[in-house]
């Protein structure tokens, strides 16, 4: 590529995150980059120490990966009444995300993990036997579910080629698993 071609793309990569390079008069090809890549673009002499990254555009938050059924139970009194739900199903979380194709679940998960301070994991084991007690008002339902607590965030996942530029980039929403796991539950 001709130096000053080079360096009309850094500057038009500087500017913007979507940038268009005129290959021909008629053929724009345009490029989604990520932070990081602009700043690898500069030295093209230097060679990529990553092949992949995910990047959290949004956080949605924490979100439960339920184990077995939603436990349920009726007050059909006037005064208020204790639901008493225990896990029954045991299961592993496993990350999960909204895209096809292949990824790194490493690099989602260091992506990911940049945007919590919760410690995340490629998978968590769920068992049986865990208890909980809530009160339900007169004429309601206690609900409730059981299972790992996963980390939802919204992002971008990106490629690269061999000096850093960007080969592909997905959005997606990934699922990454906590370290923990527990209840969730809510009066209808």
């Amino acid at each position: 590529m001709a130096d000053h071609v080079r360096k009309t793309i850094l500057r038009i990569q500087s500017h913007r995150r979507l940038s268009c390079l005129m290959l021909t008069a008629l053929t724009p090809l345009c490029l989604a980059l990520a932070p990081s890549a602009l700043a690898a673009t500069t030295n093209p002499d230097q060679m990529c120490s990553t092949t992949s990254s995910y990047s959290v555009n949004s956080v949605v938050g924490q979100l439960i990966n339920r184990m077995g059924n939603v436990y349920t139970n009726y007050n059909g009194t006037p005064n208020d009444a204790t639901a008493e739900f225990t896990a029954q199903t045991a299961g592993t979380s496993t990350v999960a995300i909204s895209a096809s194709g292949t990824f790194s679940i490493d690099a989602i998960i260091a992506g990911a993990q940049a945007s919590t301070s919760i410690t995340l994991t490629q998978s968590w084991y769920v068992g049986t036997g865990t208890s909980i007690s809530i009160t339900v008002p007169p004429y309601h339902y206690g609900n409730g579910e059981y299972g790992n607590w996963r980390w939802v965030t919204n992002g971008t996942y990106y490629t690269y080629g061999a000096y850093c530029q960007v080969t592909s980039s997905t959005n997606m929403r990934t699922s990454v698993p906590t370290n923990h796991d527990g209840w969730d539950t809510w009066i209808s």
